[in-house]
């Protein structure tokens, strides 16, 4: 059929039924050329006997320059091949009636394409303003087929579902897509089979389901291994209520190469593997100007469970995470293989990680040492409102990385690790340091390259055999300093760690205490031999200060034990300090010890004697 217009009818247009098992000509069965049709139903169906996986080899449909305009249902298929070659699609509509149980299958309205086990290539296609209201794919519903879209361009869609149905296996190459709208859960949801897209230009789109449960692409490959491929990507200036890509499912592989992210508002990661087994490999991308708003969801990108991952040869520029890594976020990792290697990280910002964050799981085999390599990349003027700058690493396989000819540079955080931080445990959760570049990375302008959470407290000066000898009118200055697991003495310039106290404890040694016990019995009046007071010091850059001042007027000579306690701090640190045997010398047979009061900041404990 050639040159032909056919509009307002409102009858099926042509239904072909085909009878064949086996395949008996190469050229098409039905060809339409030059065609304008308007509001048309085409109905291919075909009958078999036995069915085998190339019978839409002998029932074939083709579409050369041809126009479908105002059309409400266009073709149905059933085990046939159809190829559309440069045709022109506007303004699909919606539709009221029911078209249904025709032959052996049931049609749904308002799709492009409906029917099973389709081998379909469609080319050199527009569809421009298309508004679709009801709950199937805008484009196809065909369940179990094998479909290449070519050249295609979208232009001004909005659509209640995704555009293409879930169970077929897809390639989509030269493919543009513009003010795309769409309230489903994903535009492209693919379920249990492999997909492709090459060359595919995305702009202006919003996904706008509900919160957190939405994607521009969700892909779940089942139980058994798919994989989806993406080269030459390009997608920009859009909001998603949740990831922008998802992929879910048992076992599956991630290619993404060539391609680009950029000025994404995304409720969630942009990207985000879920999946419990998967092998995931990025060359040559670039993403940048990214926001993920979401505060429980971490990372630009997100990959957790099993990860075989290789990252060579990328950009993370300018992202933002209000949770954990503004660029990559490892959590609730159970098993990973890591290649890091060739990228720059840019001006990204989180929480905690401005560009990587890691955090494992339950690991499923801590005897199984997998490869992990960080190597020749950038961390420049990253950022992070509390740890980590650039990284930040809780991860208890991370010590056998290989670190090697990286550079940190300019990197900020807001308590500590300007450019590393691991908040503990360093010798498993943190890789080598050395052989790699340091270069100005702060904690409120002050350098801290790396650091970890408070490990241990150290008491100046140093007693000779803890023991501490005063008299009358002594000074007595305790110091005690904080340290890191890296040995570097931690200056808390934001004032987080304030809050941690050493509290100081004297106690009578046992027989002077039971002297003493006895004199008590004898004089009710005198229930203690001192009273304690104010006996605790606070953190301040580093340092603990306890000043003991006034030591007169003893009336009793005695030795006591000083003992250390820390308060308000529920993580652990190790207090490296001795109790100290303190030796009071008398001056004044008529006075006892009776108060001893303690003030912070470089003022003094003061013992006061009275009868």
């Amino acid at each position: 059929m050639n040159n032909c217009t056919i509009q307002y009818n409102k009858a099926q247009f042509i239904h072909v039924d085909i009878i064949c098992t086996k395949q008996t000509q190469i050229e098409p069965q039905v060809v339409f050329k030059n065609s304008i049709m308007k509001k048309k139903i085409i109905f291919v169906n075909h009958n078999y006997e036995i069915k085998h996986p190339e019978l839409y080899k002998c029932s074939t449909i083709k579409y050369i320059n041809c126009s479908f305009i105002h059309n409400k249902r266009l073709i149905y298929s059933h085990f046939s091949q159809i190829t559309i070659d440069n045709c022109y699609f506007l303004e699909t509509e919606k539709s009221n009636d029911d078209c249904s149980q025709v032959q052996s299958f049931i049609i749904s309205s308002n799709t492009l394409l409906h029917g099973n086990s389709i081998v379909c290539e469609i080319e050199n296609c527009v569809f421009n303003n298309i508004t679709l209201r009801n709950s199937i794919p805008a484009i196809s519903d065909a369940k179990y087929s094998d479909i290449k879209i070519t050249n295609w361009i979208f232009l001004n869609l909005n659509v209640n579902n995704g555009l293409l149905g879930e169970e077929s296996k897809y390639v989509l190459k030269n493919v543009i897509l513009k003010n795309i709208k769409t309230n489903s859960k994903a535009l492209f949801h693919i379920l249990y089979q492999n997909i492709e897209f090459n060359n595919v230009e995305v702009k202006d789109f919003e996904c706008i389901g509900d919160g957190g449960d939405t994607s521009f692409i969700l892909y779940d490959s089942g139980e058994a291994n798919f994989k989806m491929t993406i080269k030459n990507f390009r997608i920009q200036d859009g909001i998603s209520n949740g990831p922008l890509i998802k992929i879910i499912g048992n076992s599956n592989e991630f290619l993404f190469e060539n391609s680009n992210i950029t000025n994404i508002i995304s409720y969630g990661s942009f990207i985000s593997n879920e999946s419990k087994n998967s092998k995931v490999i990025f060359s040559n991308v670039k993403i940048s100007e990214n926001i993920n708003t979401s505060k429980e969801e971490c990372g630009g990108i997100h990959f957790n469970n099993n990860i075989n991952l290789s990252i060579t040869n990328s950009k993370f520029i300018n992202n933002n995470s209000k949770s954990n890594g503004g660029a990559i976020c490892f959590d609730e990792i159970s098993n990973l293989r890591l290649n890091l290697s060739s990228n720059e990280f840019s001006k990204n910002n989180a929480v905690n990680g401005g560009a990587i964050y890691m955090k494992n799981g339950k690991i499923i085999n801590m005897n199984e040492n997998k490869t992990l390599i960080i190597e020749n990349n950038i961390f420049n003027e990253n950022s992070a409102e509390d740890f980590g700058g650039a990284m930040y690493s809780e991860f208890q396989k991370i010590y056998l990385a290989i670190l090697v000819n990286n550079k940190f540079s300019y990197n900020k955080a807001g308590i500590l690790g300007g450019g590393i931080f691991s908040p503990n445990s360093v010798v498993e959760n943190l890789f080598n340091l050395e052989n790699n570049i340091y270069l100005n990375n702060t904690v409120n302008s002050i350098i801290n390259d790396y650091t970890s959470k408070p490990a241990y407290i150290l008491l100046e000066p140093d007693f000779p055999d803890n023991l501490i000898q005063i008299t009358t009118g002594a000074y007595l200055n305790l110091v005690f300093t904080l340290y890191d697991e890296f040995n570097s003495i931690i200056k808390d310039i934001t004032k987080y760690y304030s809050s941690m106290m050493i509290k100081t404890i004297l106690e009578e040694q046992a027989e002077k205490k039971k002297i003493n016990n006895i004199n008590k019995s004898n004089n009710k009046s005198n229930n203690n031999n001192y009273h304690l007071i104010g006996n605790t010091c606070s953190f301040i850059h580093g340092k603990f200060y306890l000043f003991y001042y006034n030591l007169n007027n003893f009336a009793n000579p005695n030795k006591y034990n000083l003992k250390f306690k820390i308060e308000n701090y529920n993580d652990d640190i190790e207090l490296r300090i001795m109790d100290l045997e303190v030796l009071v010398s008398s001056c004044n047979s008529n006075h006892i010890l009776n108060k001893i009061k303690c003030k912070i900041k470089r003022e003094y404990l003061k013992i006061y004697l009275f009868r």
